[in-house]
């Protein structure tokens, strides 16, 4: 285990030096921006609180066994730990136990029984479905091949296109196959599982492609090469589809698309105190801060259930705000950064914006 996935109350002022380097190194993968010198002062503060001591305090225990010398001082009690260290994950999910229940057998379905059982997975935005079906693909050893709806904007880009390509100083038409055929048919790849992400981001004109590969036929026709392509015995479909308050820029689905779909998952937000943990785990922040960000979420989630706002704060929303409080900067400024300027600022001091700004300031307080 590395030094940076981990801080105990045993550390000395070298292992945070060691440590707030590998973070680092880790937190560039993100792509956050981060300072060495925040990482090892927020560090050297949260070492020194599981001591129950201030960090000058802490710093003097290790200058006090630097110089043997010096006359020993008054040991402090220790106050009660801030709360659970977890190893951090930049992976970590969450996924309730009906769901893993259902995902299992839905993979049995397919692989033990041979049944063509599609899986529409519904939710909230940014609750984590195709962080879900990622992380079944994962457990049963399966690929994940994930196709953005919202990037299919022609026909050609499901089944393939035409180019001109040279060979031997002769030019000629060549039909190149889509990924997604590919993906389908294990063409070149290993059978596993093509998620639709977001399938309700396109028009109906280009969902009645998927129409022939969502029922028992597991085929489509691709006209340039009069052929039907094959979706492989062992490939596995799912879909994701965004519900709920605050979707936006979709298309209501089809009847015929939607009976197609033969198990369906419904994810929601985790609760409070899996949340609080998802955000320890993949950004490193105390539990004390990671519970202020998730109580300003779920109230932000009760207004807009009552229609105060037009939108939720998501997980995937305050797992980027997180970071930027793992990265030293305070909660307020943190949410000003990530989540609160995509809530409208129209009518002024009663506008969502300031309706969130008021929540957020409340429950933050100085943190």
């Amino acid at each position: 285990m590395s030094s940076a996935q981990q801080v105990h109350k045993d550390m000395t002022p070298d292992d945070i030096t060691v440590a707030a380097g590998e973070y680092q190194e880790l937190l560039k993968k993100t792509g956050v921006p981060i300072q060495l010198p925040q990482l090892i002062s927020d560090m050297e503060r949260r070492v020194a609180d599981l001591n129950g001591i201030s960090v000058d305090e802490w710093k003097e225990r290790f200058n006090a066994a630097a110089a043997p010398a010096a006359p020993a001082t008054k040991a402090k009690a220790k106050a009660k730990p801030r709360g659970e260290v977890v190893e951090i994950d930049p992976n970590y999910f969450w996924m309730s136990d009906q769901n893993k229940t259902k995902g299992a057998l839905w993979m049995k379905l397919r692989k033990e029984m041979h049944i063509v059982q599609n899986m529409f997975v519904v939710g909230p935005s940014g609750c984590g479905k195709t962080e879900g079906v990622k992380k079944l693909a994962e457990e049963f050893g399966l690929p994940l091949y994930k196709i953005d709806c919202a990037s299919i904007t022609t026909s050609d880009r499901w089944v393939g296109h035409k180019e001109l390509v040279t060979v031997d100083g002769n030019t000629e038409t060549r039909y190149e196959k889509s990924q997604h055929l590919k993906w389908l048919a294990a063409e070149d790849c290993e059978p596993g599982i093509v998620l639709y992400d977001e399938i309700n981001r396109l028009p109906a004109v280009l969902l009645n492609t998927l129409i022939p590969i969502l029922d028992g036929s597991q085929q489509v026709w691709v006209p340039d090469l009069g052929i039907y392509s094959q979706v492989h015995p062992d490939t596995m479909i799912a879909a994701t589809a965004n519900l709920g308050v605050g979707y936006s820029g979709t298309y209501g689905m089809d009847i015929a698309l939607q009976d197609r779909f033969g198990t369906i998952m419904e994810t929601t937000f985790p609760p409070a105190d899996e949340e609080v943990r998802i955000l320890m785990r993949r950004t490193g922040i105390d539990d004390i801060k990671a519970r202020i960000l998730v109580d300003i979420a779920n109230q932000a989630r009760a207004k807009a259930n009552q229609q105060e706002l037009s939108k939720y704060i998501s997980t995937r929303f305050l797992i980027n705000c997180a970071y930027y409080v793992g990265a030293g900067m305070k909660i307020v400024d943190a949410a000003d950064t990530t989540f609160l300027k995509s809530f409208s600022a129209e009518g002024g001091a009663g506008s969502e914006q300031h309706i969130v700004t008021q929540l957020v300031s409340g429950k933050a307080g100085q943190n």
